[in-house]
């Protein structure tokens, strides 16, 4: 944390910011910051004041929300993150008949890999996460939303071919393309890999890609199988490509909803019910 980094995201100038900041303090009458070397850190007071902001946050969303209701116009801002694969393929379609639900609502989608959309909510810089790994952690709820599985997929341009089902004895030999570590797809991978006895040292891993499009542009003519989720797979590219499976154990998952406990941001859950009712999926 620093102030010229504050600065650049508010697009403010340095010496504004510690102006703003130091008035703060006069008026709290206590000290919110520390400064280490080239970095700052909150103070305890400066914990609890960051504590109470996010609350007095969730109040006004929640006030714009409410004062919508009774005008009969859905209103407020939403920060949503959602993991790649959710984010590139499922989730922009929900968001653009949200938006034509309730055009007073303003919205907004951050992308990372399911390590990244934690600590994002974790900070308050999202609202809901919408993630696809199988670790849940204590200060967050989580529900769940649409299911998923994990494939082996081949272009048809590819010179090997693999049966549409086949043993896990065959798997080592396989010149595999897989997500990076702390993506939601790598996660489950892993996990699966496990019920089976089996690690990714044990595999022919010829790269990890940082995205499933950066997997889907590498298969063609590379030789080599894509790890990554059926939902990436778009009705258009669907003649391009060619999905298998092991034998001995699908890989299946379920993208979920995530937010911290205890929170009441309406707009984020009347946008999780809508979500579930787009892709029919019960509560």
């Amino acid at each position: 944390m620093s102030y010229t980094k504050a600065a650049r995201e508010l697009y403010m100038s340095q010496p504004a910011i510690t102006k703003n900041i130091q008035e703060f303090e006069q008026e709290l009458g206590a000290r919110l910051f520390n400064r280490k070397g080239n970095s700052i850190e909150l103070t305890p007071a400066g914990k609890l004041a960051y504590s109470y902001s996010s609350d007095i946050d969730q109040l006004i969303q929640n006030l714009t929300y409410e004062l919508g209701l009774m005008n009969e116009t859905q209103a407020g801002n939403l920060c949503i993150g959602a993991s790649s694969t959710i984010s590139q393929y499922l989730i922009p379609p929900v968001i653009a008949h949200f938006k034509e639900s309730y055009p007073q609502t303003s919205i907004s989608l951050a992308s990372g890999n399911t390590s990244e959309i934690n600590t994002q909510l974790n900070d308050d810089l999202i609202d809901v996460g919408i993630t696809e790994g199988h670790r849940k952690l204590k200060n967050f709820e989580y529900i769940p939303f649409k299911d998923d599985e994990i494939a082996f997929i081949s272009h048809i341009d590819s010179p090997i071919s693999i049966p549409d089902i086949f043993p896990k004895t065959t798997l080592s030999e396989l010149p595999l393309v897989i997500r990076e570590t702390g993506s939601g797809t790598r996660e489950v991978f892993e996990k699966a890999l496990k019920q089976l006895g089996l690690t990714l040292a044990d595999l022919n891993i010829l790269i990890s890609l940082g995205s499933t499009e950066s997997i889907k542009s590498f298969l063609p003519g590379s030789g080599a199988i894509g790890v990554f989720s059926t939902s990436a797979i778009r009705k258009g590219e669907q003649a391009s490509f060619t999905f298998s499976y092991l034998k001995e154990y699908r890989i299946p998952r379920k993208f979920q909803f995530v937010i911290k406990h205890g929170s009441a941001h309406k707009l984020a859950r009347e946008f999780i019910r809508f979500s579930k009712r787009h892709y029919n999926v019960s509560s």
